[in-house]
This record gives structure tokens, C-alpha cells and sequence, in this order.
């Protein structure tokens, strides 16, 4: 079982991260980048002095959103870890008979799906990051105003990791409706940060 984000250092993550195991690999580093960038919006609105109904009210609420999106990240970064080895494990049963050879395939593309998945979803939560630091740009300490912007480079950052992520994937999954429908919702979720990131 994969240890929690949350419990691992700094160190201990960054040192496996360089080993030669399978994981954490990139889908878990863009979940922990998201994670970081609900961090850094979440200080601003810390260190920030509501001054106005309107602000605190928006803040507020971006707060309590960007703790619960925080969490999630670090599942999300867990989530990929196991993803991958479910594909590692599928990769290496055996296939030594046809019945083998079949069941194996048929296993490997259902653990490419996960992984797929597990990313297209952190691309989603990548959006809705850059959506929540809206009113952090806007209300937020004017002094910290280039945290607020690496933050948002955080949620780029994590959304551009995870759809590499699912173009990858998609590439080896055989199943066509799924292929189809799953970079239809990336290139929407690609439109619309577009949009916020400009906005």
C-alpha cells in the first residue's frame, strides 16, 4: 500500500522520487505541484486583511475550496502510484498460453484506463484551481501578488503534466469510444483554462 502523501518529508519524497523505483513518478508530482498551489493561494488569503463584505466573503469561501482541492491533490498524487503499478503488475503476468496472453491484455488495458483516468481527473482539479484563484488575484494581499501568480503557474503546470499523461495512455488503449470520449474532455478542460488563465 502506498504511504501517504501527507506523512512522507520532503526529503524522503524527492529522494525515491530520484531512485530507481517505479514510483512516485510524473502523475504524482503533478498532483503534489497542484497540491502546492492550493498551498500558496491558501497563505495569501492567511496574510490577507479582509477589508471589505464583498472580499471576505469570496476569500472565504476560495479558502475552504482550496483546502478540500489540497487533499484531494495528494490523493490524486497517491492514486497515480498505484495506477501505475496496477499496470507494472498486469505487464508482468503470465502468458505462456493463449487463455494467459488474453487475460493479461485484457487486464493491461483496463489498468491503462485507471491510469488514464487518474490524471485526466488531476487536469480537471488543475482547472478548478486556476478557477478558485480568481478571487485570490482580485481581493487578495496586493504585496503577495507573485505568490498568487506561481500558483497559478502551479495549476498550468499540474494540468500540462497531467494531460501528457493521458495522451500517453490513450495511445496504448485500444478501445476507441473511450479514446474518443476522453480527449474530447481534455481538449475542453485545455479550452477552458485557456480561458481562465486570460481572464
Amino acid at each position: 500500500m502506498t504511504d501517504p502523501i501527507a506523512d512522507r518529508t520532503i526529503g524522503s519524497y524527492l529522494e525515491t522520487l530520484a531512485s530507481s523505483e517505479p514510483t512516485p513518478g510524473g502523475g504524482s508530482v503533478a498532483g503534489v505541484i497542484g497540491a502546492l498551489g492550493c498551498s500558496l493561494g491558501m497563505m495569501v488569503i492567511a496574510l490577507t486583511v479582509r477589508d471589505s463584505e464583498e472580499g471576505a466573503m469570496a476569500l472565504e469561501a476560495a479558502e475552504r475550496q482550496l483546502s478540500k482541492l489540497q487533499t484531494h491533490f495528494t490523493k490524486l498524487a497517491e492514486q497515480d502510484e498505484v495506477a501505475y503499478q496496477g499496470y507494472r503488475d498486469a505487464a508482468t503476468m503470465p502468458k505462456s498460453s493463449t487463455e494467459e496472453r488474453l487475460h493479461r491484455k485484457a487486464r493491461m488495458q483496463l489498468a491503462l484506463k485507471n491510469a488514464a483516468s487518474v490524471p485526466h481527473e488531476t487536469a480537471r482539479c488543475a482547472l478548478t484551481l486556476a478557477e478558485l484563484l480568481g478571487p485570490v488575484q482580485k481581493f487578495g494581499n496586493p504585496h503577495l501578488l507573485s505568490d498568487t501568480r506561481i500558483a497559478l503557474v502551479c495549476s498550468s503546470t499540474c494540468f500540462e503534466a497531467s494531460r501528457i499523461n493521458v495522451k500517453v495512455n490513450l495511445a496504448m488503449i485500444r478501445d476507441k469510444g473511450f479514446v474518443s470520449h476522453m480527449a474530447n474532455q481534455v481538449q475542453e478542460l485545455t479550452d477552458r483554462l485557456e480561458v481562465t488563465i486570460d481572464s
